[in-house]
């Protein structure tokens, strides 16, 4: 799978939600694992993406999750029934799953 812009619009650009509360837009994950991205900022032109990977906040290239696919024969899948909440929420769920 490549990750593709237009699985991405309505997503803010980067550096957005700095100021407001934060919300999260797309889920990607990895089946029967507990990897995930957790998409909020998002530029195209670098195709940068900012949010919660691996439990912690930070950057991360969708090219990236491209070449961990094809490299270690991964499959990462977009959560389709995912719907925009806030980060907040995502924390307490995580927080209380271990």
């Amino acid at each position: 799978m490549y990750f593709m812009d237009k699985e991405l619009n309505g997503v803010p650009a980067l550096y957005k939600q700095r100021d407001t509360e934060q919300i999260v837009y797309v889920r990607y994950f990895v089946s029967n694992s507990d990897w995930e991205w957790y998409v909020m900022e998002y530029s195209p032109l670098q195709k940068l993406a900012f949010g919660l990977a691996m439990g912690k906040l930070e950057y991360f290239c969708l090219d990236h999750l491209d070449a961990l696919q094809y490299n270690y024969d991964l499959e990462i899948l977009r959560d389709y029934s995912f719907k925009p909440r806030p980060l907040k929420e995502i924390y307490n769920e995580q927080r209380s799953n271990h």
